[in-house]
């Protein structure tokens, strides 16, 4: 019985540690994690399958996003930059 209680306590931090770590990856994915949490995301991800796979999947989606946002962009008409800044300038 005690076995199973050390289980329980045992799935309960690491569930709760794997949430912490789903808010790591964004901002590390983001580029705005402190080196605390780079610190915690390279320490614990070597530890952790499930977030390996999860850092893999969230990664991969990050990167045929911008590849995708890249390949629709549309050419800003030459000029248009000039124009905004004149108007902004007016307001002003």
């Amino acid at each position: 019985m005690g076995n199973n209680n050390s289980t329980q306590t045992e799935t309960s931090r690491n569930s709760r540690f794997c949430d912490e770590f789903v808010e790591i990856v964004q901002l590390i994915l983001d580029g705005e994690a402190s080196e605390e949490h780079k610190n915690r995301f390279y320490n614990y991800f070597m530890k952790c399958g499930h977030c390996i796979s999860y850092y893999n999947l969230e990664s991969s989606t990050v990167e045929f996003l911008k590849k995708k946002i890249e390949q629709e962009k549309t050419p800003v008409p030459d000029g248009l930059a000039k124009e905004i800044l004149s108007k902004i300038q007016y307001m002003a």
